[in-house]
């Protein structure tokens, strides 16, 4: 390989995707909410994908399973105090101004709209406080738990008729929940989890899940993931259905669908090649060297280019052919 073809792998290796800003804060929270429940749950699944209402791929955190119950879990980290958006309605109240007595309308609040919620944040480079208004995040995990039943129901009734807890847990100590935490809404914090999965425990169910259970979690796909070498993850689907490879046998293509995952290796900055660590769903594994530059993802809003030798894992999920086929 020449300089300049060493020198073009340097430039490559500069041009690294991450997340940055609000979306690295938020992401940094989506990691911690699954470390911690791959830790403290035996029965966890994660970003499980299922049709939506328009029949895109619909994905939520993570479903777990505990204590006889089935909780559909997604994540946030939001910084400020929350409460429910108040209501406000115009309320005759009665005056006085020296010997007149009259009536006049004011504008008080009369009670709480549990749908939305009000959040005060401070500005983070000392500007004024912010308000604003959005929808109660309860209605994400909510609206997938009737997706999965409704899909996973139609191969096995006994889903329809199962009930489901949904439960929005706020990751970090930058969040008030205020009159917003609650057990019996299933708004908490990630350190409420036990609390609230003892709160739902039945006893009928509690020694262990039913089979039928784990089957149909079992049976669901989730998202390709992609780790950076700075420990960034973006999910989506790997668009490539092959990928192109050097062995000591001469050159190869794997196919993805067969594929785990894949460890790869950067060999210096100046290196002409990366070393690739393959592991196949059959249980064998590939060392082999980089021919292809590149991998492309698509999360649902366009595919995005991640050079490859930026990359220090790639994870291939296993895709039901009937709800979300895969090219190749």
């Amino acid at each position: 390989m020449s300089f300049w073809d060493r020198m073009g792998r340097v430039l490559e290796a500069l041009d690294n995707q991450g997340h940055y800003g609000a979306e690295a804060f938020s992401h940094k929270g989506r990691l911690e909410g699954r470390r911690t429940l791959m830790e403290s749950q035996q029965y966890a699944w994660f970003d499980l994908i299922v049709p939506g209402r328009d029949g895109n791929p619909f994905s939520i955190p993570a479903v777990i399973w505990a204590e006889g119950s089935v909780f559909v879990v997604d994540f946030r980290r939001w910084k400020g105090s929350l409460c429910f958006q108040p209501v406000k309605a115009p309320v005759k109240v009665k005056k006085k101004f020296l010997w007149w007595d009259y009536e006049a309308t004011e504008e008080k609040v009369v009670g709480t709209d549990h749908t939305r919620i009000l959040k005060e944040k401070e500005g983070n480079y000392g500007e004024d406080t912010f308000y604003s208004t959005m929808k109660n995040p309860l209605g994400r995990p909510k609206a997938f738990l009737h997706a999965l039943k409704d899909w996973l129901g139609r191969s096995e009734p006994r889903w329809r008729r199962l009930h489901l807890y949904p439960v929005v847990a706020f990751i970090g100590d930058e969040v008030d929940l205020g009159e917003v935490r609650s057990i019996d809404a299933g708004i908490v914090l990630l350190e409420d989890m036990p609390e609230l999965v003892r709160h739902r425990r039945d006893e009928r169910f509690a020694a262990s899940p039913s089979r039928w259970i784990c089957d149909g979690l079992d049976s669901l796909p989730s998202w390709d993931r992609l780790v950076t070498r700075t420990g960034d993850v973006f999910q989506g689907r790997i668009i490539e259905p092959t990928i192109g490879i050097e062995t000591n046998h001469g050159d190869d293509l794997a196919r993805i669908p067969e594929i785990e995952w894949i460890d790869v290796n950067r060999n210096g900055i100046f290196s002409e090649r990366d070393d690739l660590v393959i592991h196949f769903r059959d249980g064998s594994e590939t060392h082999a060297w980089c021919q292809w530059k590149s991998l492309h993802i698509d999360d649902g809003h366009g595919p995005i280019e991640h050079k490859v030798r930026n990359l220090s894992r790639v994870v291939i999920s296993l895709s039901a052919s009937d709800l979300y086929p895969r090219a190749g």
